[in-house]
């Protein structure tokens, strides 16, 4: 090489080459120091929610349908789950778990994309059980290990569409 002389631009000894790869070794970094957020799941926690959308009432039986949402995130090797539990309040006003108001764990698909289930529960309506609201429990599995765990109580006011009985009916409880 002729000193004194810069090389061909994009060379491998050019000024461009190094700016490229000063660039390509701060993007890793910045990439390496986001992974731990990513990986805690901070971003999951906003998306993930569950509403009642349907509460109907006829004469001694009761319908309570719950809706849950979570995000996928783009990776398609992960697989999703849901579990939902139905609580009613007590007479002191402490939520407790439904005796037969729960499912297994249901299968929400990949999580190369958002998925929404919903599920009914038919109940017979008392004295005791006035007021219900569902518990949902989300888990992002790669084979048989829980990568990321979150919960939601069901809120109001959730996009819910075609689901809902009636359309775009959603609540936080339902009083049965």
């Amino acid at each position: 090489m002729i000193r004194g002389r810069q090389p061909a631009r994009g060379g491998p000894g050019g000024r461009y080459f190094r700016l490229m790869a000063r660039f390509a070794a701060l993007l890793a970094i910045t990439a390496l120091m986001a992974a731990p957020a990513a990986a805690s799941g901070a971003r999951v926690q906003r998306h993930v929610w569950a509403t009642i959308d349907e509460c109907r009432v006829a004469g001694a039986n009761a319908t309570v349908g719950v809706l849950a949402s979570m995000p996928g995130g783009g990776k398609p090797d992960l697989r999703m789950f849901a579990k939902i539990q139905l609580q009613y309040r007590d007479a002191a006003g402490r939520w407790r778990a439904l005796p037969g108001g729960g499912t297994g764990n249901l299968a929400l698909g990949k999580a190369s994309r958002a998925a929404v289930r919903g599920t009914s529960f038919g109940l017979e309506s008392g004295a005791d059980v006035t007021v219900l609201r569902a518990r949902v429990s989300f888990a992002w599995r790669r084979g048989r290990r829980t990568v990321v765990r979150r919960s939601a109580l069901t809120s109001a006011r959730r996009p819910t569409g075609r689901y809902a009985r009636p359309q775009n009916f959603s609540v936080a409880s339902c009083r049965i």
